[in-house]
């Protein structure tokens, strides 16, 4: 039966370098499985009821079983498929994720040693996996622990008065070519200016790239470099398009973005070419630099391209 499986061949399934903890979930559900297998067949409320219960609610949230593990599971709880499985993991985790806990003096104490201790190894990112760690520490949610640490990096905000606006607009004339700043020189501007991380980006955003007027010969500007180039423009593009059109960054990304999706108009020549280059590369997907190609060459956005070869390649598994 398949309940002798599980038991017969126990090293088959957990020879593979699962994690510490991935194995331990695993397992106990396999465990529990057995112990159910003697008077019924396990079934899926069995394992929801277990997933969402006190002993396994906080490894949950964190668990992200292998393929192995999932074929195993959904057949064993009689779940459908492993992509119902797997979608009620993702709903357990981020149920789990968005619980908010309580805030008390101790947990505050404990991120701030944390981040103390980060920062004296300079080290200032926090991967998912610590995020994670931490949250099931302090019974804190994931949005509660990023917002604590982003606010302890940022700093305690400033007073900006109108000769800090005038030195941060003469220092971005001088310095600054793109719209992001270097690390390096966003702690320079704080030390100068006694504002925090935030403040510093809003207000060198603001500044030293004001948003004007969009007219229609700027937006034709960008229009006409998006027809020649096909893609984003990257951050020596955009200095040159400021230049050009007197525009901000965001708003010639703004144009950009929504003539990238009006796309051209779709002809039965254009639908027939794309179908040949599916035909021809075997209906996978182009590359970013295939997309720019097939966009020159056809006048459509990468939108209208997706949409005609994944119908294309649809009608192609249907007739196989």
């Amino acid at each position: 039966s398949f309940h002798d499986m599980f038991t017969f061949h126990p090293c088959h399934f957990f020879s593979t370098s699962l994690g510490r903890r991935s194995f331990s979930v695993y397992s106990r559900f396999i465990s529990l499985s057995k112990q159910l297998c003697t008077q019924s067949v396990p079934g899926k409320d069995v394992f929801k009821q277990h997933a969402t219960g006190p002993e396994m609610q906080h490894q949950m949230t964190t668990w992200y079983p292998s393929s192995t593990e999932l074929q195993h599971l959904a057949e064993l709880y009689n779940f459908d498929s492993e992509h119902e499985l797997r979608s009620y993991l993702m709903s357990i985790r981020k149920k789990q994720r968005n619980v908010k806990g309580i805030w008390t003096s101790s947990k505050k104490s404990h991120l701030d040693a944390f981040l103390r201790d980060r920062q004296a190894n300079h080290t200032t990112a926090v991967d998912k996996a610590t995020v994670a760690s931490l949250c099931e520490d302090l019974e804190l949610s994931r949005e509660q622990v990023r917002g604590y640490i982003r606010r302890w990096r940022d700093g305690k905000p400033g007073v900006i008065t109108p000769e800090k606006k005038a030195y941060l607009r003469e220092w971005a004339g001088n310095n600054l070519s793109t719209l992001q700043p270097t690390e390096d020189q966003v702690k320079h501007l704080m030390s100068e200016m006694d504002l925090n991380r935030k403040q510093v980006r809003t207000l060198l955003r603001r500044l030293a790239f004001p948003s004007s007027q969009v007219s229609s010969a700027s937006r034709a500007i960008v229009q006409e470099w998006y027809d020649i180039h096909q893609h984003i423009p990257s951050a020596d593009d955009y200095a040159n398009l400021r230049k050009s059109t007197e525009l901000s960054t965001q708003q010639i990304y703004a144009i950009v973005y929504k003539y990238r999706q009006q796309g051209g108009v779709s002809t039965p020549e254009t639908r027939q070419w794309i179908l040949e280059w599916c035909q021809q590369n075997h209906f996978r997907l182009p590359t970013d630099d295939e997309y720019q190609q097939i966009a020159v060459h056809t006048r459509l956005s990468r939108l209208q391209i997706y949409n005609l070869m994944y119908r294309y390649k649809q009608e192609y598994v249907e007739k196989k």
